[in-house]
């Protein structure tokens, strides 16, 4: 098994267009929280419900069961 990159190249100028576009560390850590509230699968239910438009409380209920 090999550990790593068998050639040591870095393309400096690609890593530094990345790195300028790159998100602040704040804002990556909020999109992440994003994401892991939506990991779960009713959350994920209830978003794609209200795509449509506005739900009651009962109607999500019944779709999310």
């Amino acid at each position: 098994m090999v550990d790593g990159c068998a050639v040591k190249v870095v393309d400096a100028d690609r890593v530094s267009a990345v790195c300028e576009r790159m998100p602040a560390a704040e804002d990556l850590a909020d999109t992440a929280d994003i994401f892991g509230l939506l990991s779960d699968p009713n959350r994920l239910k209830l978003l794609v419900a209200l795509l449509d438009g506005e739900l009651c409380v009962c109607d999500l209920a019944a779709v999310t069961g």
